[in-house]
């Protein structure tokens, strides 16, 4: 979140409140959900493992991923895959 507010020439604390505003989410919550369907992306459009795609979406391990992918998804992130292959 520094480098954020940093861009945004903010404070995190402004960064968060200005987020929340306009998008309806903290700059947190909004940068999840940008993780989460980058990952929905490659999940479908390639073969790379999960592991994989977790990393590359900035998570720290494919146990925090697949957590946070079926809390907003709604679904693993295996089952979403096996459900929209191209």
């Amino acid at each position: 979140m520094a480098d954020l507010a940093e861009a945004a020439e903010c404070s995190e604390g402004q960064l968060e409140r200005r987020m929340k505003k306009v998008f309806g989410l903290t700059a947190t919550q909004y940068l999840l959900r940008v993780r989460v369907e980058r990952a929905t992306e490659l999940l479908a459009g390639t073969d790379d493992p999960i592991a994989v795609v977790a990393s590359l979406c900035g998570f720290y391990d494919q146990a925090g991923f697949t957590r946070q992918f079926a809390r907003l998804a709604g679904v693993t992130p295996a089952r979403f895959r096996a459900a929209h292959r191209d």
